[in-house]
Parts: C-alpha cells; structure tokens; sequence
C-alpha cells in the first residue's frame, strides 16, 4: 500500500491541519507502511524523516496560498507512483493537482474547512470541486455538525466518513523532555503572582482575538491574558491593546517554540479560544488544551465543530462571538468557584481521552485505508 499526503504545509511550522497530517503519517510509518508527503515549505528539497517529505519553496503567496510551478512537476510524479492520495483541504493548488493528475488512484478528500472568507475562489473553482467530489472514493470530514452544513452533503453523503481530529497526550510529552520543564519554571517564576488565560493560534480575523484582548478590560489585575502565535493583524492588536491600555494585562508574544507552547499550556489556569466564524471548524487547539485537564472557554458559532468539541458547563463555557464581556464573565465564575474549576478540568481530560486522543484519529485512517485498498 502506498499513500500520498498533499498538505499545504507540515511540522516544523505547526498548525492544525499540519499537526494531523504528521500524527497520521507517523502512526503509518509504524506500520511499515510506504508513506510520502508533499508540502510547500522554505525552501525545495526532499527531508527523510523516518518516510521522504517532499517541500517546495513557494514562487509568490497570494491570500493565503503559496503557489510554485515546482508543486505541479513534482506532484504529477508522486501521484503517479502512489496508490491512495489523501488531500488535505483547503489548498487551492492541491485541489488543482489532485484534479489533474489523480485519475486512477483513490482519493481521499480531508475537508478540515470550508473557504469562507475568499468566496469568489469558490465560484471559480465550482467545476473542478464538483469533478473531484465525483472521483472522491471518501470525503472524511472532523465532525458530523460540520458535514451536514457541508454545501454538497445530500450529494454526496454516500462517500462521507467523519473522523475527528486528535492530539498526542502532550501533557505525557512535556513531562518527558527536561527542556521543556527548565522553560516551565522559567515562566512559573515570572508569572507566581498571577493568573494566565492562554490562547495560540494565528493572528487573523477570523481568530476572534481582539475579543478576548477587550474582556481584560472586566477583568482584575492579577489575570494576565498571554495570545501566542503571528499574522497580519499583530500591529493592529497590538494598537488594540494600546489604545485601551491593557498592556500590562494582555500579551502577545509572536511565534513560539513548540516546547514553549506546551509551557504555556501547562502553566495557565484557562484556555480560551475565541473565533467568530466557522473558519474555525474544529479548534485543535482545544484539545491540545484538554489533554492538559484545562477547562475550555470557545464561542458559539453557527455550524462550527467548535460547539461539539468544547461541550457548555462540562468542559467549559461556550459564550456568544464578539463579546468581551461574556468571555470575562466565563474567566470569572472559573476563578469564583473551585469546585466547579476541578470539576470542568477533570471532564475535559476525560473528553480528550475519550474521544480526541490521537491513537482514535491514526487508527480510524488506517482502518479507512485498508478497506480502501482491498477495493478492486
């Protein structure tokens, strides 16, 4: 059996989709099975890495998506000598290759968002996605809510599996590494006399961020909120945070290193992730919390996977969008009441656990895989 993933990126630059992509790719080269990926990357070339990552260096970058000619020539050569080819989508570019070149090998399309914000891409592309939906032999969706809003489901619901996302234990992975637990005591010290609010993700609209930087505003000053992660609207938060002087209480940091960010989850009292539109189909990020035992503040947002995730008074609030002062009224009753924080920690490792462990993600694809492959 050999398998092709087309990612539009993947680890070292980390993000949700990439975090995925890799758990996968890794739990089948633990079963000896013959595994590539394709993704854009700094710069061309081929990274052995337990299986060959082949990273093409993008021409130019226009609304999010990097575009190389490269990715076209090397494509056609990988899909030709691969059996199953599992796209990971969005990514315009792939969504070009698999339609060119993907004839007769089994498509799987990974549908982890819609494109919302660029619709007139979607109008555009409206054939060549009807034509890959048909040649599709599965399109895996992470939750059943975000499916069934999916704009072809009656379509194509035959060929539709949901498979949920998943993280390592990366509290398990902290509690290996010495480097990790020197940069823990670090920020430890530095923050002994407050209580943080983490949130990470890029700083893009639909993130939701200035939302969470005005609840500081509500909320006492010995609570510190700490946003990592870049993107274009760092200066315009930034200024946010200025102009309403809360620079004493909310911090962006910028990229961080893996390790710092399992700190920061460790270190931190609450997650809080405070997205606005369904961009935000499922919230990896969440879950990367959940296996910490933090109780999780998200947002209401409508056909989202986030409201499936994050479960209202059990492993968190989910409060209205836009809101600063609902997200501080969340942050609050964790602070007032203990029993009620312990009791939303515990549930939340026990959802992680249950059902968002990387293992049940790894392991529902290779099942998928090998009925797939069995097919004549």
């Amino acid at each position: 059996m050999k398998i092709l993933h087309i990612s539009k990126y993947f680890p070292p630059k980390y993000g949700g989709i990439e975090s995925q992509a890799k758990y996968i790719c890794d739990y089948l080269y633990k079963k000896k099975i013959n595994i590539e990926v394709l993704a854009f990357g700094k710069k061309t070339n081929v990274v052995l890495n337990k299986y060959k990552i082949f990273k093409v260096k993008p021409l130019l970058t226009i609304l999010s998506q990097p575009i190389s000619f490269n990715f076209f020539l090397i494509a056609r050569k990988l899909i030709k000598r691969n059996q199953i080819i599992h796209f990971h989508y969005p990514n315009i570019i792939g969504l070009l290759i698999c339609f060119l070149f993907c004839t007769n090998q089994k498509l799987i399309i990974h549908w982890h968002s819609d494109v919302i914000s660029q619709k007139y891409l979607n109008k555009f592309f409206y054939l060549i996605e009807k034509s890959l939906f048909k040649r599709a032999v599965k399109i895996v969706f992470t939750s059943n809510v975000y499916a069934r809003n999916f704009k072809y489901f009656n379509t194509y619901k035959k060929k539709i599996s949901i498979i949920s996302c998943g993280s390592k234990d990366l509290n398990k992975e902290f509690n290996s590494k010495k480097s990790y637990k020197k940069k823990f005591k670090i920020l430890q010290k530095k923050f002994k006399n407050y209580k943080l609010i983490y949130s990470v993700g890029r700083l893009v609209h639909y993130k939701g961020f200035r939302y969470l930087i005005k609840s500081a505003k509500y909320l006492d000053d010995k609570t510190k909120i700490i946003i990592a992660g870049e993107g274009y609207l760092y200066k315009k938060l930034k200024k946010i945070i200025k102009d309403e002087k809360l620079e004493d209480k909310v911090h962006l940091i910028g990229k961080i290193s893996f390790g710092l960010n399992l700190s920061y989850l460790k270190l931190c009292r609450i997650f809080c992730l405070p997205s606005i539109t369904r961009n935000e189909a499922f919230g990896v990020a969440i879950i990367e919390a959940m296996s910490f035992s933090k109780p999780i503040i998200s947002t209401k947002i409508k056909a989202s996977g986030i409201n499936w995730v994050n479960r209202h008074n059990n492993t968190g609030f989910v409060v209205p969008i836009k809101n600063p002062e609902k997200i501080a009224t969340a942050i609050k009753l964790f602070f007032e009441n203990q029993s009620l924080y312990k009791k939303m920690s515990l549930n939340s490792k026990k959802r992680y656990i249950k059902y968002f462990n990387s293992n049940i993600m790894n392991r529902n694809f290779y099942q998928l895989y090998k009925g797939l492959y069995a097919r004549k």
